[in-house]
């Protein structure tokens, strides 16, 4: 899949051997991991162009392609036989006496005479069938109803489909197992369709989020611990800032504890990257995501002492930061980790994309990310202890100028 021009078709007629013979290429192409030619009938190509006779019916265009493939082992009878059977699995039963038509004669709809085209090929019933764009000129209806026949056929019958395809509807899409992604020749990504699924996203986006905001439901434990500083700092125990350090080495430990437990149940069953530093990071992620939260809960709870009031106010604060979250999508696609764009109508590489669309900088590591999110732990520690201090002053002079009046 990509934009025109990206090489689809060449590397489709490379795979099929239809290149010419004076054409420079490398590499291999390989059939069940060994290296042999596509006999006759192993494998058929259906091009991009419908190039049928235009005064045939269906049943005489796929009967007399069927007289001229199948060997002549065949009786007419059995050669009659599979051209029905063909048509049939196509879904072309109810047009077997329409014309084919043309740009003069009115005949078949485009979908129909792709399907026409598919059944020309598998008449031999080929294990490798190659389609270079089977949906260009149909709309999203006749895209989808071309698509799944050739699905089911595979299914049924263990053949292996290599399609061209330039910007598919997301039903059409989820009908393929396995995605080659092209720009300008190059690949771009080669492995399962279910890779580019936003559910990935969206899963990261729930764990991050639900975590997050368990934090906001230990707000009332956070007003607990201000009442009790107050009372011991009155009576002269210990200052602000030994509170705040001690307040934050005590949850660190379980705050890591958290992350770590739910985070290793979430990251390997949706079957993540295997890799440990790339779990090291998701779990650092989370941690300082929670110990944000927890930090702007802190200081919530410094200045609204109410339970109600409290939760609502920092749920309110982290729900306006998750709804600016357009301006960042794009730097997950800079660090691989989810999004994406759709395919553009002209030839583009995503470094392009990434760089002039998006005004992304290409230069940084996802561990810059990281820690300006451990900057922003020590900023909202430090606007904690700075408030605290604030409230302090500010008490003790409205009760010096109370007692003065």
């Amino acid at each position: 899949m990509g934009p025109s021009g990206c090489g689809k078709s060449t590397l489709l007629d490379a795979l099929a051997g239809r290149l010419a013979s004076n054409t420079r290429k490398s590499g291999e192409v390989l059939i069940n991991g060994r290296k042999q030619k596509l006999a006759f009938g192993t494998s058929a190509y259906v091009t991009q162009d419908d190039i049928l006779m235009t005064t045939l019916t269906v049943r005489e265009a796929v009967y007399y392609s069927a007289h001229l493939q199948l060997p002549d082992t065949m009786t007419s009878a059995e050669k009659r036989f599979r051209a029905e059977t063909t048509i049939k699995e196509m879904g072309l039963q109810d047009a077997l006496n329409t014309r084919i038509g043309g740009w003069a004669v009115k005949g078949l709809s485009g979908g129909q005479k792709r399907r026409v085209s598919i059944c020309m090929e598998i008449l031999t019933r080929p294990k490798l069938l190659f389609l270079d764009e089977p949906t260009s000129g149909l709309d999203s209806a006749a895209s989808y109803h071309v698509m799944s026949r050739i699905v089911g056929l595979a299914k049924h019958d263990g053949r292996t489909v290599v399609a061209s395809i330039h910007q598919p509807s997301s039903e059409v899409f989820e009908l393929f197992h396995n995605l080659c992604l092209l720009s300008y020749g190059k690949t771009v990504y080669f492995g399962p369709r279910s890779f580019t699924s936003e559910s990935r996203g969206a899963m990261l986006m729930f764990i991050a989020a639900f975590l997050t905001f368990m934090a906001i439901g230990g707000f009332p434990s956070f007003v607990e611990d201000m009442k009790i500083f107050q009372r011991e700092r009155l009576n002269g125990h210990y200052g602000v800032t030994s509170f705040v350090i001690g307040n934050t080495l005590s949850t660190t430990p379980y705050l890591a504890l958290i992350s770590i437990i739910p985070g290793a149940m979430a990251y390997y069953l949706v079957g993540l990257q295997k890799s440990f530093d790339h779990f090291v990071y998701f779990v650092l992620v989370l941690f300082t995501c929670m110990m944000l939260v927890e930090s702007l809960m802190m200081i919530v709870a410094s200045v609204v002492p109410d339970f109600l009031m409290g939760i609502i106010t920092g749920a309110g604060i982290q729900g306006v930061m998750m709804l600016n979250w357009a301006s960042f999508a794009c730097l997950t696609i800079s660090q691989g980790r989810s999004g994406g764009t759709p395919c553009s109508m002209w030839p583009s590489k995503g470094e392009e994309i990434l760089r002039d669309v998006w005004q992304v900088n290409l230069s940084y590591s996802k561990w810059v990310d990281l820690a300006v999110l451990l900057g922003m732990v020590v900023l909202y520690r430090s606007l904690f202890l700075f408030t605290v201090k604030i409230k302090e002053n500010f008490k003790s002079i409205v009760g010096a100028y109370l007692r003065h009046n």
